[in-house]
């Protein structure tokens, strides 16, 4: 997968620079003006100093009020963006104050400060650096007040950030903060603090040093929330800053949370539009990242129709429109329009900044990746060396920049097999980035020293892939160990980033951008183990799987451990539950919402989002003081050690073969364990397997015996037949990965068939019981904390004779209003419920099964959530289901509803159940299916249920009829019941059905797997 580069995306407007003195008197006629302006009610404020304007200008000779109105009347209209009424503003000012014998310097020092960022906001360098000039002269000549200088030092900051000299930037603001910080917390005081702590955060951002940059978001962030309102623009710039900072982090989905908060902050103010439009950039680089194109190319849309209404057409923002263009156009196939957009990008920042600006940087280099991509053998190293060129020039080597440029650079020489220019640039920024953040690699690494862990995800990825490439070309052994190395250290980082990420879709979204990382490091430990034979390297292979698969789903499962367990204090237990579950619960009343595309939906979606925003920040909260009160607990609840092959080999059954599938970079890859050891194999391209695989199961849902012949025996050719079994085997762990998920292996044909009659043929199924898990590493985590199990079993059948009269019969969506009763579920259940009655053994005799019964209106989801769940060893739900691939948790499973109730119960209804189940069998529909994300696998109802507390869950991967439906589950239950393991049970029950010619067709029993332990 091609690795994303796109532009930090700062927005550079600043809040207004808010001066005139600091000792105000309450018979000072301005004061009240002023304070309306120093909480930013803007209108509020022009309507009283047009009054004063009025009041004091109008008179013979007009004083110092009458200039201070214009003055705070040009400032008030340079925070609006109305710049030609600010310049109106200010030359009215320096008009009457040329006039006015009396006047002070400082004033004339204030007025210019103010005229400085005026032209700056305007991109007017050069003018800006006139007035500045006139401000500084000005308080040479005076005795200097406290206003003038913080007025100054604001805009000369300001101004240096512009010129990209954010060290001398970061100088002017702190001379505010060292002298306002003691000073009387007045609201004017407040305002210059709020200021310039931003400011700092903002050109440390821009210096590189993100850390910082956070400290300073954070202090003016909660100045903001204690003394202005919750709407102010000074909250939306500074969550734009945090944005920004996340977005550097790799923390795209908070970035998006930061960036959607502002600008929803700037949205209700048709004063903000150009910068609304650069916050929509912002928004659309993390939908970018998260790999949602169609949102992002939308946002980029409406940011560029916005800058299109600029006066100037060249205006730096719309530089980076058109270089966000730029990369969707790339990524969407579209060279042509993609070349257009950078060149244009990269012309209007040459003629506004000139040729040595920082702000080229970004531009250069990514026009270098993209021109790298397409196969132009010269731009991109032109482009590189002018990037690299700027960024020592202003920065030095100590810079982000630095290390990214080099990067960049050494991946295109070795993709055009220059390795030792290839070599030179990836050293280079290895060494710079360790410099950086004072680690070495002959030590164990601190990764919370790490400034950039994503950034030595990536340089680390890039010198595993080269050391491969060099290996590839030239045989040398060290090349591969180096390769290995590499790699091992990019995934350290990835597990460290995991620790920073608190929401579950960061998470995923970590382990989907860098599936290829794990699948290349698969390979070449694998390349290893071919060279040297060595077992170490299938044990890497095993690691480097494990770490890249259903980590998610393991965290979630400790979620369950520490929610039944004492493991935690009471109060940080409720704690835990109360914020997680309100996040899903949002997450899926949003994607509800969304689905609906309704407009007057959009006010209800706003609010979601809002709470959303704040319920994460709650996690962020807690998760720090769960790190505080118990730092041991708080690594074993978030890190992850993936499961050894000697503590796995004992978690199978003696006859059992685990075959772990691993996708690679290009590759299947195939690691058996058993309790004689460990083998691992080559099984050819992903891309055709994934092939068969459709093919399979559209030759099932058309019932074509001739297609699923085919593609059957290929892929028991390619999948089963080149693992050596040992004969004692008799059952089947499969741990697969990618379109594996879809596959149901015990249809697969071990060999030719006589004829087409399915009954006859020689199905994986006659040989073998099969059992799937997500994973190894979840599959010991829920052996080792298995609780005792009890017999007692709940059996829901909701609609044994009607559909009933639920909220979800009168919805638009055609699956749910199709939906028939499901007769043989009430047979189904009633022979289950018979075979639970039967005594067994003295024990049934003694300790009876309670055996509850949800039916047809009884089984509605209120009865279902107030029932005691824990006390049942086995839950079987008769019923209808439904998924959502594009929205995962909007799948559900459907009960009995009411007149204000849908009776569907969520997926975020299912993570909040409290389980104890040996066993949860979903008799319905499509129950095993969910939408399969790279490298973290399936999500949907088994990881749900398993993060409830079941141990096994019995789930389908296609609609089957009831009549099969009824047959197998009945069967199940039968051989469960006379002593039978789960995986061996499903086994005899599916062979039932396939000894019968009416319902020996996989459509009728395949469809049913069995997850867990």
């Amino acid at each position: 997968m091609r690795e994303l580069y796109i532009t930090g995306l700062l927005i550079i407007s600043f809040i207004s620079s808010v001066t005139i003195t600091v000792q105000v008197e309450e018979e000072d006629p301005l004061f009240e003006a002023k304070e309306l302006y120093y909480i930013q009610e803007f209108e509020q404020a022009i309507e009283r100093f047009k009054d004063l304007e009025r009041e004091f200008c109008d008179q013979p000779a007009p004083g110092a009020y009458c200039i201070y109105a214009k003055i705070y009347l040009g400032r008030i209209y340079t925070t609006l963006n109305r710049h030609r009424y600010a310049e109106e503003y200010f030359t009215g000012a320096q008009r009457a104050a040329d006039l006015y014998r009396g006047a002070d310097p400082n004033l004339f020092a204030q007025l210019n400060s103010y005229r400085t960022q005026l032209s700056l906001d305007r991109g007017n360098r050069l003018e800006a650096e006139r007035w500045l000039a006139r401000a500084e002269s000005a308080l040479r000549s005076a005795d200097t007040s406290l206003a003038s200088v913080f007025s100054y030092h604001l805009v000369a900051g300001n101004h240096q950030h512009y010129t990209g000299n954010y060290r001398e930037a970061i100088d002017h603001f702190e001379q505010i903060l060292n002298r306002a910080s003691d000073m009387e917390r007045s609201t004017q005081t407040i305002s210059y603090l709020i200021q310039a702590q931003h400011n700092t955060g903002i050109s440390y951002s821009q210096a590189g040093e993100i850390n910082r940059a956070l400290y300073h978001f954070e202090l003016s962030r909660k100045l903001t929330e204690e003394f202005l309102t919750p709407e102010s623009i000074a909250l939306g710039f500074i969550y734009n800053g945090f944005g920004s900072l996340y977005y550097q982090k790799g923390d795209y989905n908070r970035a998006g949370s930061y960036f959607f908060m502002a600008s929803s902050i700037f949205s209700k103010n048709s004063d903000f539009e150009q910068i609304s439009a650069g916050i929509l950039n912002n928004a659309a680089a993390a939908y970018l990242k998260t790999g949602n194109y169609e949102r992002a190319g939308d946002l980029f849309d409406r940011a560029l129709e916005i800058q299109t209404t600029i006066p100037e057409k060249n205006h730096p923002e719309i530089a980076v429109t058109y270089q966000n263009l730029a990369l969707v156009e790339w990524l969407s196939g579209r060279e042509r329009e993609a070349d257009r957009y950078y060149e244009a990008s990269i012309r209007i920042r040459r003629d506004h900044y000139g040729p040595d600006h920082p702000m080229l940087i970004e531009s250069y280099r990514q026009a270098g990746e993209f021109y790298a991509e397409i196969g132009d053998r010269n731009r991109p190293s032109e482009l590189f060396e002018e990037a690299l060129r700027i960024t020592e020039h202003n920065f030095g080597k100590k810079h982000p920049h630095y290390w990214r440029i080099h990067m960049s650079a050494g991946r295109y020489h070795a993709e055009m097999g220059f390795f030792d220019r290839a070599g030179d640039h990836l050293y280079k920024a290895r060494d710079q980035l360790m410099d950086n953040s004072g680690f070495s690699l002959v030590s164990e690494i601190d990764f919370l020293r790490v400034s950039y862990p994503v950034d030595l995800v990536a340089v680390a990825k890039s010198l595993g892939v080269y050391k491969m490439k060099r290996y590839d070309s030239e045989g040398s052994m060290h090349h591969l160990m180096e390769s290995v190395f590499y790699f091992d250290l990019a995934i350290q980082a990835v597990d460290h980033l995991h620790l920073e990420y608190e929401t579950e879709a960061a998470r995923l979204h970590l382990q989907e951008r860098n599936r290829d990382l794990y699948g290349r490091a698969v390979e070449t430990a694998y390349t290893l183990y071919q060279a040297t034979g060595e077992t170490v390297w299938i044990d890497k292979m095993l690691e480097f799987s494990e770490k890249g698969r259903s980590r998610i789903a393991l965290e979630l499962m400790k979620e369950t451990i520490i929610r039944q367990s004492a493991a935690l204090p009471e109060e940080l237990r409720k704690e835990e539950r109360r914020i997680t579950g309100l996040v899903r619960n949002l997450t899926r009343e949003i994607e509800s919402l969304e689905i609906s595309g309704l407009h007057e939906d959009e006010e209800q979606i706003f609010e979601k989002k809002e709470a959303l925003f704040n319920a994460k920040r709650e996690w962020q909260i807690f998760s720090g003081r769960l790190r505080q009160h118990d730092p041991e607990f708080h690594s074993w609840r978030f890190e992850s050690d993936p499961v050894s092959r000697p503590v796995l080999s004992t978690l199978l059954d003696v006859d059992e073969l685990m075959i772990s599938y691993i996708s690679g970079h290009r590759d299947l890859f195939a690691v058996t364990v058993d309790h004689q050891g460990a083998r691992a194999f080559k099984l050819g391209e992903m891309e055709a397997i994934a092939a068969h695989i459709k093919i399979i199961r559209k030759a099932i849902e058309a019932d074509s015996p001739s297609d699923f012949i085919s593609s059957s025996k290929w892929l028991y050719k390619r999948l089963l037949d080149p693992l050596p079994v040992n004969p004692e085997v008799s059952s089947l762990l499969i741990l697969a990965d990618q379109e594996l998920h879809y596959l149901p292996f015990e249809l697969l044909l071990t060999g030719s068939p006589a004829g087409t009659r399915f009954h006859e043929m020689p199905f994986l199924l006659r040989d073998y019981s099969v059992r799937y898990s997500p994973s190894a590493s979840v599959l010991s985590l829920n052996k080792t904390n298995r609780k005792p199990e009890t017999d007692h079993i709940l059996l829901v059948s909701p609609f044994e004779q009607s559909m009933g009269s639920g909220a979800f019969l009168y919805g638009d969506d055609p699956y749910l209003s199709e939906l028939l009763p499901l007769s043989l579920t009430g047979y189904e259940t009633d022979t289950i419920a018979d075979l639970f009655l039967k005594r067994r053994s003295l024990r049934d005799h003694l300790v009876p099964q309670q055996i509850k019964r949800f039916r047809n209106d009884q089984a509605a989801i209120g009865a279902l959530l107030s029932e005691d769940l824990l006390k049942y060893g086995y839950i079987h739900l008769a019923t209808h289901a439904f998924v959502n691939p594009d929205h995962p948790s909007y799948a559900g499973i459907l009960l009995w509803g009411g007149e204000y109730d849908d009776g569907i119960l969520y997926l975020a209804d299912i993570y909040k159940l409290n389980l104890n189940a040996s066993l949860v069998v979903l008799s319905a529909c499509e129950t095993g299916l969910g939408k399969v994300y790279p490298g973290e696998g399936m999500v949907g109802f088994t990881r749900a249920f398993l993060h409830a507390g079941a141990s096994s869950l019995l789930v389908s991967s296609w609609k089957v009829n009831d009549q099969s439906a009824a047959r197998l589950m009945t069967g199940f239950y039968r051989f469960m019941r006379e002593g039978n393991s789960y995986a061996e049970s499903l086994r005899m029950a599916k062979l039932e059905l396939i000894s019968h010619p009416l319902y020996a067709s996989p459509r009728n029993w395949a469809a049913f797997q069995l997850h867990g332990i």
